[in-house]
């Protein structure tokens, strides 16, 4: 079973320079859907094979977003050992 479904949880992207949600607080299913987002997000001024080589934390603090659950809880990616 994937962590997203065993967790039960949905996401928002935060913007931390704009303080303000991604596409007005879209909601994803999956930590996956997040990623390839931001990747398709960012693909059009870099590099997309530099952004698929990483992980969605480094996506998540290179970018300066945030990765929040409904609530508006931050999510820590880091402690989470998958996305890439």
């Amino acid at each position: 079973m994937n962590l997203d479904k065993k967790m039960n949880k949905k996401y928002k992207i935060f913007c931390s320079q704009r303080g303000t949600y991604f596409a007005d607080g879209e909601k994803f299913d999956t930590l996956h859907e997040v990623r390839d987002q931001l990747i398709s997000y960012h693909s059009i001024d870099n590099d997309e094979d530099s952004l698929n080589s990483q992980n969605l934390a480094d996506i998540v603090d290179g970018f300066e977003w945030e990765v929040h659950d409904l609530k508006g809880n931050v999510i820590d990616l880091k402690e989470l050992e998958l996305i890439k």
